[in-house]
């Protein structure tokens, strides 16, 4: 198993891990308890500001330690990744739009669910496609 390929497994472990754990039961309990307010918003950046510049900063480093090779392979799959959350984002809202009617009403909890799901969904995209191409090479 190469770099690459255990990158993408390490990632797709952890965004797995990260959206059963702390994504569920966030959007659960902020849909029961009906969470209004900046309090929840401001927790949630305090948390998620600095643990996601730590993340991109040790991702930079990371990347640079790559060949030119697995560097393009790596840009491949996010571009691919990328498109698939525009694909689902635009899936999402034409599908709700269409389901509801140009004067209907959706709950709120719904963006960042949409949001947070095409983010998830992108990363496994991602993570597959850098597989597929690592294969794809080994097969070479």
């Amino acid at each position: 198993m190469n770099r690459l390929q255990k990158k993408a497994w390490t990632e797709l472990t952890v965004s797995g891990i990260a959206f059963v754990v702390i994504a569920v039961p966030a959007f659960l309990i902020m849909a029961q308890h009906n969470v209004k307010g900046w309090d929840y918003l401001l927790i949630f950046l305090i948390v998620a500001v600095p643990a996601g510049l730590i993340g991109y900063i040790h991702e930079m480093k990371k990347l640079k330690e790559f060949d030119e090779r697995e560097r393009e392979v790596i840009r491949k799959a996010q571009s691919i990744s990328m498109a698939f959350f525009v694909l689902f984002q635009l899936a999402f809202a034409y599908t709700a739009f269409f389901l509801l009617g140009g004067k209907g009403n959706i709950a709120v909890v719904i963006l960042p669910i949409m949001v947070f799901s095409g983010a998830f969904i992108a990363q496994c995209v991602q993570s597959a496609i850098l597989l597929i191409q690592c294969e794809k090479e080994d097969n070479e």
